[in-house]
């Protein structure tokens, strides 16, 4: 699920920056000491759990993540969320989530409730691609060896198999518009993030390219 909220979110991130752990842990990235298991993207440390990648939480950000997830999004019916509250006391003022231990079976659910409750948007990139027609829109992440970025793209043809053909959109600088771009290209349903909704037409005639507007707020993604 997406955690949708910005101050939190901002927060995770600065955390991570100002981590000693996770800074040494970049490095290694950077420098290729690592296996596949760990990625950067958009300058942030991301793990790769099961082909889903992950943004890995600082120690010291983890009590305040779960806390919120409860707080905010407990209607969800996380089970994992559920039995630590559980275990730990019924008052949630007083909840005392289990420290870090590799002794112990806490730091497996720790693990387990920061994957569901991860800012990326993991479960949405289950994807049912009989439901993506032509001139549907979508947002597409294309994997470089050292990052990823974030595209919006509509559908032209949808081959099946989960093979599509597609027509980016270039993002204006500045703000939170697109343009069609003309040339033509084919992406595999693994690149696909999310089905987007319709966009608005907001202008564009004569010199100026059709401008198109999402409902969406792109600010948390690498485009």
């Amino acid at each position: 699920m997406e955690v949708e909220d910005t101050h939190l979110y901002t927060n995770l991130q600065l955390a991570q920056d100002l981590d000693p752990e996770l800074r040494k842990l970049k490095e290694q990235i950077v420098l290729g000491q690592l296996n596949n298991e760990y990625e950067i993207v958009n300058d942030k440390v991301m793990r790769n759990v099961n082909n889903k990648l992950l943004f890995v939480v600082p120690r010291n950000m983890r009590k305040t993540l779960v806390l919120r997830v409860h707080e905010k999004y407990s209607h969800v019916g996380s089970q994992v969320i559920r039995k630590v509250l559980q275990e730990e006391s019924s008052d949630d003022e007083n909840i005392e989530i289990p420290t870090q231990d590799s002794s112990s079976d806490d730091d497996n659910y720790l693990e387990k409730i920061i994957e569901e409750a991860n800012i990326e948007m993991e479960t949405e990139r289950e994807i049912d691609n009989t439901s993506i027609l032509e001139g549907d829109f979508v947002l597409v992440e294309l994997k470089g060896k050292k990052s990823a970025r974030h595209y919006v793209a509509e559908i032209i043809k949808n081959f099946g198999e989960g093979h599509f053909e597609v027509i980016y959109m270039k993002k204006m600088l500045g703000c939170n518009k697109f343009v069609k771009c003309e040339t033509v290209y084919e992406i595999d349903e693994s690149d696909i993030v999310k089905k987007l909704p319709k966009p608005t037409a907001v202008g564009g005639s004569g010199r100026r390219m059709e401008q198109f507007s999402f409902p969406i707020d792109f600010m948390s993604y690498n485009m």
